[in-house]
């Protein structure tokens, strides 16, 4: 028995609009949220109906219940739409490596780091690359990648962290070690062991991001700032306030800054510089800037 080929007609607004009225539990709210009339999204929801021969929803004076078919429609087309977002996602993403865009998330005070070098050796050897890259905090960066805002980032984080989210991978550049960057004449810069999150009871530490609190946010009753990342340091204007970084960073910032000392944190806790992306981007490891960066920093270890 040949069957015949199925020819609805319905289309992914028409689905996206039931999959809202289904969320909102009301016409109205979906209409609002979708910035569409309330007819518009009736109609729709009409017509999805009618191209199925199914109720998709008991409909009430004051809000929307999904029937079994509309429960099983929900199913089946909230994982369509997901397929449908991952492949427009793809398509923006293939156009960006076609056009030779590349957009790259950078970590906190990287002015005291070896990255506007890297960067800058990636333009003079790509100059067909337009570069654009973006301040990253904790909370964003494993979302601007999934969403394509980013191509690559710059992670910091401790070799004990948990791994990074489905679908993203971290490549390790340089491995480092967490310091606190004190004033002078902070006691602790005289102590001989390495500094312990119990040191750190009463201190304030200056941090660029909520999230961004390392694993000294252990330390009990310590309070925190956030404050732009490139004045943190000559906010360390006395004792008792201190901000976690890389040794590597604060070295450079030792340079600059004489009314500083680091110490080490925790035994030399162990943390690394990667470089993280999206894990299914097509052709990903071939393009330049991935291949550029870890150039960079094989070269370097040699």
């Amino acid at each position: 028995m040949i069957r015949k080929e199925a020819s609805y007609m319905i289309d992914m607004q028409d689905i996206l609009c039931v999959l809202k009225v289904a969320e909102e539990k009301s016409i109205t709210a979906a209409a609002n949220k979708l910035f569409l009339t309330q007819s518009a999204v009736s109609q729709k929801v009409t017509k999805v109906e009618k191209e199925l021969g199914l109720a998709l929803f008991i409909r009430t004076n004051r809000s929307v219940e999904l029937t079994d078919a509309g429960v099983f429609f929900v199913t089946k087309a909230s994982a369509l739409n997901s397929s449908w977002e991952d492949f427009f996602l793809s398509m923006e993403q293939f156009s960006s490596m076609d056009k030779n865009q590349c957009s790259v998330g950078l970590p906190a005070l990287i002015n005291f780091t070896e990255i506007p070098d890297l960067l800058a050796g990636f333009t003079m050897a790509c100059p067909n690359y337009q570069l654009t890259t973006f301040p990253e905090f904790e909370d964003s960066k494993y979302k601007n990648l999934l969403n394509g805002k980013l191509d690559f980032c710059f992670d910091r984080g401790s070799v004990n962290a948990p791994k990074t989210p489905k679908y993203i991978t971290a490549v390790p550049l340089r491995n480092d070690t967490l310091s606190l960057l004190l004033h002078k004449d902070d006691p602790l810069t005289k102590k001989s062991l390495p500094v312990r999150s119990s040191d750190l009871t009463g201190y304030h530490m200056l941090i660029n991001a909520p999230h961004n609190t390392h694993d000294v946010e252990k330390a009990a009753q310590i309070t925190y700032s956030v404050c732009h990342d490139s004045a943190s340091p000559s906010m360390i204007t006395k004792p008792g306030i201190f901000i976690p970084l890389p040794q590597s960073v604060c070295t450079r910032i030792l340079a600059q800054s004489p009314h500083l000392r680091a110490v080490a944190f925790e035994d030399d806790m162990p943390i690394s510089l990667s470089l993280l992306y999206r894990t299914d981007r097509q052709n990903i490891e071939n393009h330049p800037f991935y291949r550029y960066v870890l150039n960079y920093y094989q070269t370097q270890q040699e």
